[in-house]
């Protein structure tokens, strides 16, 4: 399964690279005001983000707009080995480079406690049509979703969603999949 996995993902990581930027644009702005709507956001206290980068569906004009708000935003500290917690970002000029050269805030920042009223905004490089995920392959996203019991959106653009990705017992799907063509609710088995 690891070989069908990495095989998938190579071919998902040539389709991204075909995306054009008015494409990427078009659809990054229509999935932030689908996102930004949905009352699970809207109703959210805190709200469990990742900063997007390069392809990926653009994740800052939401964080910026959350923190505007008031409302807790956390992001993803990934550590060797597997592990990943979520710290405090309050503000977007103070990000630090973590591991795999991914932006987390500084050192210090509060570590987060999630309980059952936080959302996750879950990365993917696709994702099926029954909610699972492909992700870069570290299982960091997998590991957590199991542990913590939150309300878990995935954003996906149309173009890339794939009828069925390659699954193992542990991957986790979401429960709400947003693309541009709105979002899309899972009922978790």
């Amino acid at each position: 399964m690891d070989e069908i996995k990495k095989e998938f993902r190579r071919g998902i990581r040539r389709r991204i690279a075909e995306q054009d930027e008015a494409y990427l644009e078009k659809s990054d702005e229509k999935i932030y005001d689908i996102l930004s709507g949905l009352d699970e956001i809207k109703n959210a206290k805190e709200i469990y983000a990742y900063w997007s980068v390069k392809k990926e569906v653009d994740t800052h004009r939401l964080i910026d707009s959350l923190l505007k708000e008031g409302k807790k935003v956390f992001l993803p500290v990934s550590e060797p080995g597997g592990s990943m917690s979520f710290v405090r970002l309050t503000d977007t000029g103070h990000m630090r480079n973590g591991l795999y050269g991914l932006p987390v805030p500084p050192e210090g920042a509060e570590e987060a406690e999630p309980d059952e009223t936080a959302v996750i905004i879950v990365p993917a490089l696709t994702f099926d049509e029954k909610g699972y995920r492909m992700g870069q392959g570290g299982g960091y996203y997998d590991r957590w979703l199991a542990e913590y019991k939150v309300f878990s959106i995935g954003l996906a653009r149309d173009a890339l969603i794939c009828p069925e990705v390659p699954t193992m017992p542990h991957d986790r799907r979401v429960d709400c999949v947003v693309s541009e063509s709105g979002p899309k609710y899972y009922t978790q088995a």
